[in-house]
């Protein structure tokens, strides 16, 4: 459980569709709504890595893995304490990828993103996460999703 004074520098990676950067970003606002959090748009300076995958075809697989890969790298130089995994990918591949990179601290699928994020932020030791959505993306509009 973090000090109360400790802040959390957390990133965020979105991967793949709209949808899933929608999911990235309720996530991240719940999390990103506790004064532990802070975001940080660069990898190098997260404690916390959360990549959002997709599964869809071929090349979004291997940019996916290969995402993961450049996460776990960090942690394994000490630069992130852990890497959590969501989304499409890890849906259809938990079992092999928690076998092949275990590493990973985290893992849910493409469902359910509030409970996502609420046991994310239990990992982080959050009393309770927030609500809302934090942009990752700037400009005049956000993409809504509007069914799974």
């Amino acid at each position: 459980m973090p000090d109360a004074e400790v802040k959390i520098n957390l990133h965020v990676v979105s991967l793949g569709c709209p949808k899933n950067l929608v999911d990235s970003e309720i996530i991240l606002g719940g999390l990103a709504g506790s004064p532990l959090i802070h975001y940080v748009s660069d990898p190098r300076q997260a404690d916390v890595i959360i990549i959002n995958t997709c599964g869809f075809i071929e090349d979004a697989k291997k940019e996916s893995i290969a995402e993961i890969l450049e996460a776990v790298e960090l942690k394994k130089k000490g630069l992130c304490r852990q890497v959590f995994v969501t989304g499409c990918l890890s849906q259809r591949y938990r079992e092999v990828l928690l076998k092949e990179i275990p590493e990973i601290d985290g893992i849910w699928g493409a469902r359910n993103v509030e409970t996502i994020r609420d046991e994310m932020a239990t990992l982080l030791g959050l009393e309770k996460p927030g609500s809302g959505r934090f942009f990752l993306e700037s400009g005049s509009y956000a993409y809504l999703k509007i069914a799974e």
